[in-house]
């Protein structure tokens, strides 16, 4: 087991022995709160790779103190990826005529 992997796991230990589990979303994401010192914290644990573009809107929301419950995502489209770097990226054409001189 490396470093990191060691502080990983600690990590996730002590997340779920002091922290309260407080929602977890459809792509497997866990939610979690603490009170500390008075103020409440959240942050989330993600299932796999951390991205956060796949954290569904209601959480995000929960996530940056916007609202005080998580709305659950109503909505079935499914979550793209970001492409960005990808063959798959957006890129716009030209609009304007090129100038010959």
């Amino acid at each position: 087991m490396g470093v990191r992997a060691f502080f990983l796991k600690m990590f996730n230990f002590l997340t779920r022995k002091r922290a309260c589990l407080v929602y977890t979303d459809h792509l497997g994401n866990s939610y979690y709160s603490r009170v500390v010192r008075g103020k409440e914290r959240r942050w989330v644990v993600y299932a796999s790779k951390a991205d956060p573009s796949t954290v569904p809107a209601g959480c995000h929301l929960w996530l940056h103190y916007t609202s005080d419950h998580i709305v659950a995502d109503r909505s079935k489209s499914v979550h793209t990826p970001n492409l960005t770097g990808t063959n798959h990226a957006y890129h716009p054409h030209k609009t304007s005529p090129i100038k010959v001189s």
